[in-house]
């Protein structure tokens, strides 16, 4: 099926698709979503081993403890942004699964 624009070059394909397979893909983009979700905390982690290093010793460059209450507080502020966007994610699956 196409959908003209009215000018007659430019046309929009569209394919029908079943509920179910709707429901499939839209499951899919919500795993993709916590998969990112999941390499955002890896990444927070890795910020805190770093610190942990600096501030130990065992890293290479020492960091200073206003660098680290920094690096922390900006940890702290994504890690809250994250879990917001799991609820969200958490409530579309619920949604999708007619929990």
């Amino acid at each position: 099926m196409a959908i003209s624009d009215g000018i007659g070059e430019n046309a929009i394909s569209a394919e029908i698709i079943t509920r179910e397979e709707a429901i499939n893909q839209a499951i899919h983009a919500v795993a993709a979503g916590d998969a990112e979700l999941g390499r955002m905390l890896d990444a927070q982690s890795e910020r805190l081993r770093y610190v942990v290093g600096s501030l130990s010793g065992s890293g290479g460059q020492a960091l200073e403890i206003d660098q680290a209450l920094q690096t922390n507080e900006s940890v702290r502020h994504t890690l809250q942004m994250i879990m917001n966007m799991q609820m969200i994610s958490n409530q579309k699956l619920s949604e999708l699964l007619g929990e």
